[in-house]
């Protein structure tokens, strides 16, 4: 080391990006006109898992009662963790969800979790939520996800579809017994209108 000397006699390793494979034991030795010395230390890494990401199947304006299957991902771990759910009441779903994990390198984990929703309707749980824990169930992550039952703006959705069939049906009934009301009355005033003549 060119900073040793009498005044500075520390010696350091510096391991930049950490990677698991940096784990295990190091050994240093000091070697003098007096003699050598060795010493040893162990090294752990932990790799976390990175923000998950969420999407669905279909993906975008979901008609009501159609069968949503969610999808929460997450990559990085050392072990094989796990994936929980929940619902906008804060209800655990992870008992109807499916995992599964991978080795990705050799050393690190990925974790894939699909959660499907029967017949997902506007009225019910829209807004779902995951969460990544390692192996000791410490939550590392988590992403939200609300059902995409509205379509982008500036196109024609589904929920703006079904609620003008809900209201256009009623109107056009109320509006062909209004023309038949004023078509029986100008017929009753003709007739009326005929019968002075006649007398």
């Amino acid at each position: 080391m060119p900073s040793w000397n009498n005044k500075n006699m520390n010696v350091s390793l510096l391991l930049t990006n950490t990677k698991m494979a940096d784990k295990g034991v190091y050994e240093c030795m000091v070697r003098t006109d007096s003699g050598d010395a060795t010493a040893t230390m162990s090294l752990s890494v932990t790799a976390m898992y990175k923000s998950p990401t969420m999407s669905s199947s279909p993906e975008n304006c979901i008609k009501q009662n159609t069968d949503v299957t969610i999808f929460c991902n997450s990559t990085g771990g050392h072990q094989k963790g796990l994936i929980w759910w929940f619902d906008e009441f804060g209800t655990n779903c992870t008992g109807s969800a499916e995992l599964v994990a991978k080795k990705t390198d050799g050393t690190l984990f990925s974790l894939s979790s699909k959660l499907t929703v029967l017949k997902a309707t506007y009225s019910g749980s829209t807004n779902y939520s995951c969460t990544v824990h390692n192996t000791n169930g410490v939550q590392e992550g988590k992403a939200s996800f609300e059902i995409p039952f509205v379509c982008s703006a500036g196109s024609k959705d589904d929920f703006a579809s079904d609620s003008t069939t809900q209201w256009l049906a009623p109107v056009g009934v109320i509006g062909s017994l209004v023309i038949g009301l004023l078509a029986a009355l100008l017929i009753l005033k003709r007739r009326s209108v005929q019968h002075m003549k006649l007398c």
